[in-house]
C-alpha cells in the first residue's frame, strides 16, 4: 500500500534531542522505519527507525502545531474523549474539554512507503493476544501502553468505574487514575493488577482492577512487540 509520509523540519529536529534508544522484538528481517498515523493513513509521522538487529531509535519530541485545521477537526479529541471508558466521564472531565489530544494508535513498521508490520507495547507478550483482541481472550496480569499526545499538561488523580455489558449482568472494572500528562507526547500505562476468573468466556476477558499512569519517557518495563505482514 503506498502512503505517503508528513515529514516536516521541526519532526526531524525533535529527533535530536528526544532520540530513545529501544529494542524492538522479534528483529525485522530489514531495516524499518517507524511510524505514527495521528491523522489518519495517508498522512504517516516518522518517529524513527529500526535496524536489522532490532535495535530502534524513536523521536518523542514530537511537534504537532503544523497540523491542519481540517485535521485537527477531523482527528483531534479532548481530554475528556481520551478518558471517555469512565462511566462519568462527562462529570469527571467536563471542565477540560478545551485540552486537544490525539490517540496515536500503534507504531507501524515500514518499508519504502508500505506497510510492514506493527509494534504492541506491553510488560509481558502473554497480554498481548488480549490486548489485540479484548473481546474473546482472556485478561492476564500486566501492562499496556497507549501512546497519546495533548496540547496542555493535565493532572488527575481519582478512581473511576468502566462497566460491561455481559448476558449474566453488568460486571465493572475498576480504574485507579494516577495522571500526570504533559504537553506533547505521554506513555499511559494500564496496569491489570487484577482480574475476574471465571468459565465464562466473557467474564474472564474483563479486567478487575486497572491502575493507569502516566510518562514522557519510554517505561522501563515496556516491550516493543512487533508483527510482520
Amino acid at each position: 500500500m503506498k502512503i505517503f509520509f508528513l515529514l516536516s523540519a521541526l519532526f526531524f529536529a525533535g529527533l535530536v534531542f528526544g532520540q530513545t534508544t529501544v529494542t524492538i522484538s522479534p528483529a525485522p528481517a530489514e531495516a524499518l522505519d517507524l511510524v505514527l498515523t495521528p491523522v489518519g493513513m495517508d498522512k504517516p509521522m516518522m518517529v524513527g527507525r529500526v535496524e536489522k538487529t532490532g535495535s530502534g531509535q524513536v523521536n518523542t519530541a514530537l511537534d504537532f502545531s503544523k497540523i491542519s485545521e481540517a485535521d485537527r477537526s477531523n482527528y483531534g479529541i479532548t481530554i475528556l474523549e481520551l478518558l471517555s471508558f469512565c462511566d462519568n466521564s462527562n462529570e469527571l472531565f467536563a471542565g477540560n474539554n478545551k485540552i486537544e489530544a490525539y490517540e496515536l494508535g500503534p507504531l507501524f513498521l515500514m518499508k519504502n512507503n508500505e506497510l510492514a508490520g506493527f509494534i504492541t507495547l506491553a510488560s509481558d507478550t502473554l497480554l498481548t493476544k488480549w490486548i489485540n483482541d479484548p473481546g474473546y481472550e482472556k485478561a492476564v496480569v500486566g501492562s499496556w501502553f497507549e501512546l497519546v499526545y495533548i496540547s496542555a499538561n493535565f493532572a488527575y488523580t481519582g478512581e473511576c468505574t468502566q462497566t460491561t455489558n455481559l448476558e449474566s449482568g453488568d460486571i465493572e472494572t475498576n480504574f485507579q487514575l494516577n495522571l500526570d500528562l504533559k504537553k506533547g507526547l505521554n506513555f499511559i500505562e494500564y496496569k491489570i493488577e487484577s482480574v475476574y476468573e471465571g468459565d465464562d468466556e466473557g467474564l474472564s476477558s474483563i479486567a478487575k482492577k486497572v491502575v493507569a499512569s502516566a510518562y514522557q519517557a519510554v517505561p522501563k518495563n515496556a516491550k516493543w512487540i512487533a508483527y510482520y505482514y
